[in-house]
């Protein structure tokens, strides 16, 4: 398993988490939990990653984050006992362990050091958020197509994936859904992405030539 600045657990709590739980596979695209799902399990990456998203207006869905490896999935409805507020998606051949929520709010009572971390996390998520609304307020559509694709590019740094030349699993549907754009609109400014060479797209990727050029683009915001 690799490790990031993102992980929660650390050694020993990953101990007792695999102690604690089974391990499960997904293959890609396969559903981990549906939106609105009863709680009752939280989901520690071990590999690959995973999408997390809502239902949004007229049918689309809402990317909210993307999961790597040590990080976890469903721990809100496991600490408030409400349903699932998003589904989540793998995006590549992933390997989770699971534990219950009554053992997940056992590991956090013998280990207070995780529910700080957890805290923090969530927070960076709340933070993430409040800046995307804010991107979405005052920057260009281009800016924030550019923003997005670097802030994935860093995520995917993190867990050792991303350089330049690296390749993105997002089609443009999701990143128009990420930006609040129509896909048509998003589809443009993609083009001049691939004019000035920064980026080029296949299939469901979009694979980023030149970061600095993004963030030339991100720089100049107006």
């Amino acid at each position: 398993m690799t490790t990031s600045r993102d992980e929660v657990l650390q050694p020993d709590e990953w101990a007792a988490f695999a102690a604690a739980g089974r391990v499960r596979s997904f293959r890609r695209a396969q559903v981990l939990f549906r939106e609105r799902d009863p709680g009752g399990s939280v989901f520690a990456l071990r590999s690959g990653r995973v999408r997390v998203v809502v239902a949004a207006r007229a049918g689309r869905e809402l990317t909210l984050a993307e999961k790597g490896p040590g990080e976890l999935l469903g721990e809100l409805s496991a600490i408030d006992g409400r349903p699932r507020s998003a589904t989540a998606v793998a995006l590549e051949a992933t390997e989770t362990v699971v534990i219950s929520a009554e053992q997940f709010n056992r590991l956090l009572d013998a280990h207070p050091r995780l529910a700080v971390r957890l805290l923090r996390v969530l927070v960076a998520q709340v933070r993430a958020t409040d800046r995307d609304l804010s991107d979405r307020e005052g920057a260009t559509l281009l800016a924030r197509v550019a923003l997005r694709l670097q802030l994935l590019s860093q995520r995917a740094a993190e867990h050792g994936r991303g350089r330049a030349g690296a390749t993105l699993w997002l089609t443009q549907e999701d990143l128009a859904a990420w930006v609040g754009a129509s896909r048509e609109a998003t589809s443009r400014a993609l083009q001049r992405l691939r004019d000035a060479s920064i980026v080029t797209t296949g299939r469901g990727t979009i694979t980023v030539l030149s970061p600095e050029g993004l963030a030339e683009i991100v720089g100049d915001r107006g």
